[in-house]
């Protein structure tokens, strides 16, 4: 019998504290029956919040996006034969608004990826099943800053890679 009202004090002790730790936290609805009912705890809780019923706003893109023309790149053996040949499909980012420039400067950098792959492709195939596209998107964004600047192609995005 003891140990059933030490078991019962105990879990009414625990609920106390629950509810107590509730309020002090300001978790509604226990913290404004607390507030409410006991006189002097308002000071102790934490008043609610007053939400602002305005919709967001949606975020305005800081980014556009260049199609490319695909690649298609052969990838060569040593003893000069073609193993594979990959096609990459490709997208540049640019800041919002320089698109247009991005645009006249679109040969020039598919010539000097198209160039950079076929040296990079080979070495970096032997002994692949399966380019490492992290590596290759790393590779083409640092060929992009040397061609036209990291504030004009901010980012390299591969859509898609197809091998035959």
């Amino acid at each position: 019998m003891k140990k059933l009202v030490a078991i019962l004090v105990l879990l009414l002790l625990i609920g106390v504290g629950v509810i107590a730790g509730m309020a002090f936290a300001g978790i509604e609805p226990v913290a404004s029956m607390v507030r409410d009912k006991i006189p002097g705890a308002a000071k102790f809780i934490k008043a609610p919040e007053e939400k602002e019923n305005k919709p967001a706003a949606p975020a305005l893109p800081k980014y556009s996006y260049v199609e490319m023309e695909t690649l298609q790149i052969p990838v060569i053996s040593n003893d000069g034969g073609p193993i594979r040949q990959l096609f990459l499909e490709l997208r540049i980012e640019v800041p919002l608004g320089r698109a247009p420039e991005m645009s006249e400067a679109m040969p020039r950098l598919q010539h000097a990826f198209i160039k950079d792959m076929h040296v990079f492709l080979p070495w970096h195939m032997r002994g692949r099943e399966v380019p490492d596209l992290t590596l290759v998107k790393r590779r083409l964004k640092l060929v992009s800053d040397k061609v036209v600047g990291p504030q004009l192609a901010t980012d390299v995005l591969i859509r898609a890679v197809v091998e035959r």
